[in-house]
C-alpha cells in the first residue's frame, strides 16, 4: 500500500508541468493580441520540452510496471559489458579503440526510452495520433520530437528535412475564452490529436517543388506537435496510470521495482 501511495503522489506531482503548459494556453486564449503586439512567443517550445520530458517519464513508469526489474539496467548488464570489453581487449582480431565509440557502458538504472515509448503508445487508451501497430514508426516520431527538440536541432529550420513543427493554436482569442477553448480541446482530444503526421502520398507530391513558399511547405511536409492538445493528453495519461495502479492490475514485484527506481532516479546524486 505504501508503494501505491508513493507512486500516486509522484504522478500527481507531474501535473505541475501540465499547469505550466496551460498557462500559455490561457495567454493565447485571452491575450493573443498582446503576444503579437509585443512580438512574444507562444510558449510552444518551452512547454513542449517539459511535456515531452514528462511523457518520457510516464512511458518509463508504464514500462517498468509491465516488465519490472527486467527492463531496468542493473549490475548484471554492467558486468556483461565489462566482460565483453575485456574479451575485445584480449582479442587479436579486434582493437578496443575501434570498437569503443560504438559501445557505451550502460548506466545503472537506465530504461530504454524508445522501447518504453513504443510499448506505452500501444497500451495507452489516450490516442496521441501515433501508430499503435507500428513500433518502429512510433519510435521514429519519438526521436524526431523528443531527442531533437531537447537538443534544439529544430532551430536549424530545414524546410524539407525538418524534424518537427511545434505550435500552440488556440482560436478565438479574446477575454473570457480560456475555459471555452479548454473544453473544446478536452472534448475533441480523440479527433484532434497531439501529434499529426502528414500522409506519405502528400509528402511525395510536394518534396522538391520550388514554387511553394517555405512556410507552407513546412506545414505540408513535417510532423506537427500541437502543444495545447499534448498538455491535455498528458494529464489524461496521468489519470489513466493512477487508475491502473489503484486498480491493482500490476504485480506487487513490479510496483515495488518502480517505487525503488523512482526513488533512485528522483534523488539527487
Amino acid at each position: 500500500m505504501h508503494d501505491h501511495i508513493y507512486l500516486t503522489k509522484c504522478l500527481d506531482n507531474a501535473r505541475v508541468v501540465v499547469k505550466d503548459a496551460l498557462t500559455h494556453v490561457y495567454v493565447m486564449s485571452e491575450h493573443q493580441a498582446d503576444v503579437r503586439r509585443f512580438k512574444l512567443g507562444s510558449g510552444a517550445f518551452a512547454s513542449s520540452i517539459s511535456l515531452l520530458a514528462t511523457l518520457n517519464l510516464l512511458a518509463k513508469i508504464h514500462y517498468i510496471l509491465k516488465g519490472g526489474e527486467s527492463v531496468i539496467i542493473g549490475e548484471n548488464k554492467q558486468r556483461d559489458f565489462d566482460a565483453a570489453k575485456a574479451a575485445i581487449k584480449n582479442s587479436t582480431d579486434l582493437k578496443w579503440a575501434d570498437i569503443r565509440p560504438f559501445m557505451k557502458k550502460p548506466r545503472l538504472g537506465d530504461v530504454n526510452e524508445t522501447d518504453a515509448f513504443a510499448s506505452f503508445v500501444q497500451a495507452c487508451p489516450i490516442d496521441f495520433g501515433l501508430p499503435r501497430d507500428d513500433s518502429a514508426e512510433a519510435q521514429r516520431i519519438w526521436k524526431a520530437f523528443r531527442n531533437k527538440l531537447t537538443h534544439l536541432i529544430a532551430l536549424a529550420n530545414d524546410v524539407e528535412n525538418g524534424q518537427m513543427l511545434i505550435n500552440i493554436k488556440v482560436e478565438p482569442s479574446q477575454p473570457g475564452m480560456y475555459e471555452k477553448n479548454l473544453k473544446f480541446i478536452q472534448d475533441r482530444i480523440g479527433t484532434y490529436k497531439a501529434f499529426e503526421k502528414p500522409p506519405e502520398k502528400t509528402k511525395a507530391a510536394f518534396v522538391g517543388k520550388e514554387n511553394i513558399a517555405a512556410d507552407i511547405k513546412q506545414m505540408i511536409l513535417n510532423d506537427t506537435c500541437h502543444v495545447e492538445r499534448l498538455a491535455i493528453a498528458v494529464e489524461m495519461t496521468i489519470d489513466w496510470l493512477i487508475g491502473t495502479i489503484q486498480d491493482g492490475i500490476y504485480t506487487n514485484d513490479n510496483v515495488k521495482a518502480l517505487g525503488k527506481w523512482l526513488q533512485q532516479e528522483l534523488t539527487p546524486q
